[in-house]
């Protein structure tokens, strides 16, 4: 099977989804135990090459991407805005691997981080489908020139920074795992 085959959005969907699943508890502290991050990114490495680790939080995934450095969502917004489509064709080769219609490996470098990113450290954190539908609307409307990048948090919370964030995220108890 050719490298990074596995990379679908379900793929990174479910490893988002097994962080978030097996968080552990001891008194106000989550985390996820060093066996269970193990397991997680091996799964992660042999399914698109990228690793993940915590920082302060012990709760929260972060994704290193090839080069073994994480990526700010500024980066990816500048990156893609910065196309001379004003990335109205990342948008669309983003929306076209979210339904399999493009493989993970046939993206940009910037929307593979954007893939990996959203699908497994947003989903661990709690960011769902509500969170991934926000994503769609939103690249549904740069893709047809309506909206640009650098307004990309103004749609999904998840990007914001912590520091930007004025209040922890709580998923609403509709916030299931169907796209539809």
């Amino acid at each position: 099977m050719p490298k990074y085959e596995k990379a679908t959005h379900e793929n990174l969907f479910n490893i988002g989804l097994q962080w978030k699943d097996n968080m552990c508890r001891e008194g106000n502290r989550l985390f996820l135990t060093d066996e269970k991050k193990k397991e997680i990114d091996k799964a992660l490495m042999e399914i698109c090459g990228y690793t993940v680790y915590t920082v302060f939080h012990k709760n929260d995934p972060f994704v290193k991407v090839h080069g073994g450095k994480g990526v700010p969502y500024t980066t990816i917004m500048a990156t893609a805005g910065a196309k001379t489509d004003k990335g109205a064709s990342e948008a669309n080769d983003y929306l076209l691997w979210i339904t399999n219609q493009k493989k993970f490996v046939d993206l940009s470098l910037n929307m593979q981080n954007l893939a990996v990113i959203t699908h497994v450290a947003e989903v661990g954190r709690g960011y769902t489908i509500d969170a991934l539908k926000n994503l769609v609307y939103f690249l549904n409307k740069v893709g047809q020139g309506k909206d640009k990048w650098s307004n990309l948090k103004n749609t999904y919370h998840a990007a914001l920074t912590y520091k930007e964030d004025q209040a922890d995220y709580v998923p609403s108890s509709d916030d299931d795992t169907d796209m539809d």
